[in-house]
């Protein structure tokens, strides 16, 4: 994955689903009233393409955890790395500190990687970025219940990213347009649309796949 600057689709292993629910239910109820300010509170409901509609802070833990261990899966089939270490998903409130999401070994040298998990877009805070001393970043953007993609760029060009937001800045990059075309991002996971519109979609993304991520 590290220096594959390309755009690349990928199906979302089962095992690894299940694996994120268990791990998203463990880390809310360990990390259950830490957040005692209305600002760190995520509440309400999330219109979410990977999972419908769902409350907030399960969605946060959730994309951010899945996002993480389709990355980890990468580098333990990449015969390029000899291995990885990352830091634990549950701890408790003394031991939280400041770590690299994950960092893998390539001809002995490490190389570190932060990764960020989301949807429709590419985005990183801009506050967490400035201080990020990473050497990669990789994204990985989830584009229905099934599929995300994955791109990554070096710490620098996602400083270079057009930067948004008001009090809590972050920089953004948009979705390829074939992307954008083919995918449905209206956080109903594709629920309810016709079978033909579905047909079209699937040869749509057989396309992407053959002539823009090859």
């Amino acid at each position: 994955m590290v220096g594959k600057k390309k755009y690349k689709i990928e199906s979302i292993p089962n095992y690894l689903k299940d694996y994120a629910h268990d791990l998203t239910m463990l880390r809310l109820e360990a990390t259950k009233g830490r957040y005692t300010s209305s600002y760190n509170k995520r509440t309400g409901i999330k219109e979410s393409v990977l999972l419908g509609s769902v409350e907030k802070d399960y969605y946060t833990e959730y994309v951010g955890i899945l996002g993480e261990l389709v990355t980890r899966r990468h580098y333990d089939v990449d015969p390029d790395y000899s291995g990885f270490k990352v830091s634990a998903y549950i701890k408790s409130k003394e031991n939280v500190s400041k770590d690299t999401d994950l960092i893998a070994y390539k001809n002995g040298e490490p190389i570190k990687i932060s990764i960020k998990s989301g949807e429709r877009s590419f985005k990183a805070n801009k506050h967490s970025m400035d201080k990020e001393d990473a050497d990669i970043v990789v994204f990985i953007i989830f584009l229905s219940a099934d599929e995300y993609l994955v791109r990554t760029w070096t710490t620098e060009e996602v400083k270079r990213f057009e930067l948004k937001g008001g009090h809590s800045q972050y920089y953004y990059r948009n979705l390829p347009q074939t992307i954008r075309d083919t995918y449905d991002f209206n956080g109903k996971n594709n629920e309810g649309v016709l079978p033909r519109r579905q047909s079209i979609l699937a040869f749509c993304r057989k396309k992407i796949r053959a002539v823009l991520f090859q």
